[in-house]
């Protein structure tokens, strides 16, 4: 119920709990009570010792009863994917290719009920299957491939990604508005990792800052296809966001802060400068999203008013622990040469506190699980006290859930495709669910 905003104490928990604090041994074999434990430990919120104690004993219970020869292997299944990452932070779409197998093995599923979620399943497969179809028309019109060939191209990641956020029919133009969006800002942050010089840096940084056609002409000739790109992308949102007219304000200024933020980390790398770690936040959740995120992703969505893009633009709270996911998890789930970066967070851990790679990592993951504590507090306090609409916050926590799920799951494919997320982009947009 957290979930959806209401503040349920955790105190309800005490009733399972022996006189000295303990969760009852006796708990350990109710597999479905264990789940359910396992999932209501992840809505902790700071301070909250018996959620944290509740996860520990779950994931424990859960483990041992994988060793157990009396468990189902539905059961079985059912646990190992949970241990693998918690419904609550798991994306409504992959879900449904785990969930609906499963459900079809329950003796006492419901046929109608299943037969319609499997049909509701491919009817949307279709339509985001038309969506990706149009993005990659698109992009193949740019010809990035050719014209940037150092960038990542990573059509359908970055799809997926959308997908992951708002999935729903009534988001097709928000799905395709903000992936053209994230890759052409991919092919920006790929021209400041890797590619061009300071000096040409700053041109681009200043092409972004103004926002013209005459911009171009002091461009290298590589950087000129992006900004025109830009360009064009921007005048198209223009003309579908009638009425809107603040969708292109905010959009652009958050356009033109991350080109900055790149510009300040692609310095310090240049110069070998190592910031500490206030200047490497302030930098990193910039070029992390912290509100080109939500704006990017707020473009296309009607439920967005113009409250919503202030509100964004403001760094609330619960963006700035989204962007705070994404970053960490980032730098954790990165390429070797991303690791060498002075704006990685491992690397300045590493160095300034003179501790392994695994130590750094364990600080992150660390600072992840309580940025996931700052969100869940959030939730609650917009729960009950925001105007804002449903979905924009939810766009926001589905923001950090896509980040979790890449990373966590998938290890570094949005950089190196691997096997597993393969097999996903397959499900979710190739292949028809059949049961």
């Amino acid at each position: 119920m957290r979930e959806y905003g209401f503040n349920i104490s955790s105190d309800i928990f005490k009733s399972f709990q022996d006189d000295g604090g303990a969760f009852l041994d006796s708990l350990k074999f109710d597999l479905q009570g264990m789940l359910a434990l396992y999932e209501a430990s992840y809505m902790a919120c700071h301070g909250e010792d018996i959620l944290d104690q509740a996860q520990r004993f779950s994931i424990t219970c859960l483990q041992l009863a994988l060793t157990r020869q009396t468990i189902s292997p539905l059961e079985q299944r059912q646990i190992t994917h949970a241990l693998n990452g918690p419904l609550i932070r798991n994306c409504a779409r992959i879900e449904a290719i785990h969930y609906l197998p499963l459900y079809s093995r329950d003796m006492s599923h419901n046929e109608t009920l299943l037969k319609f979620a499997v049909l509701d399943y491919n009817i949307v497969q279709a339509m985001h299957k038309m969506e990706l179809n149009a993005i990659s028309m698109w992009w193949n019109e740019l010809d990035f491939r050719t014209k940037l060939p150092y960038m990542r191209d990573r059509v359908t990641e970055e799809f997926s990604l959308a997908i992951i956020v708002y999935f729903e029919p009534q988001y097709s133009l928000a799905r395709m508005v903000s992936t053209k969006l994230l890759l052409i800002i991919t092919a920006i942050d790929d021209t400041y990792d890797a590619y061009g010089t300071i000096e040409e840096l700053e041109l681009l940084a200043d092409a972004i800052e103004r926002l013209d056609t005459d911009s171009l002409n002091a461009l290298p000739e590589f950087m000129k296809p992006i900004v025109l790109a830009l360009l064009d992308l921007l005048s198209e949102i223009e003309a579908t966001a009638k009425g809107r007219p603040y969708v292109i304000h905010y959009l652009k200024q958050e356009l033109k802060k991350t080109a900055r933020a790149y510009l300040v980390e692609a310095k310090r790398f240049n110069e070998g400068y190592v910031p500490t770690l206030e200047e490497h936040m302030d930098v990193a959740l910039a070029t992390a999203g912290s509100t080109y995120w939500p704006t990017v992703l707020f473009v296309g969505m009607e439920d967005a008013t113009e409250d919503a893009f202030q509100w964004a633009h403001s760094v609330p709270k619960i963006g700035e622990a989204s962007a705070t996911i994404t970053r960490f998890l980032d730098d954790i789930f990165c390429d070797e040469y991303e690791k060498l970066q002075s704006t990685n967070a491992i690397n300045w851990y590493m160095r300034n506190m003179n501790i392994t790679e695994e130590e750094a990592k364990a600080i992150l993951l660390n600072q992840v699980e309580n940025a996931w504590k700052d969100m869940n507090e959030e939730l609650l306090l917009l729960g009950q006290n925001s105007s804002l609409p449903k979905p924009v916050i939810k766009c926001i926590v589905n923001t950090a859930k896509a980040t979790d799920i890449v990373g966590r799951k998938y290890g570094n494919a949005f950089n190196i495709p691997n096997d597993i997320i393969k097999g996903t982009i397959s499900s979710l947009f190739i292949d028809p669910m059949s049961i």
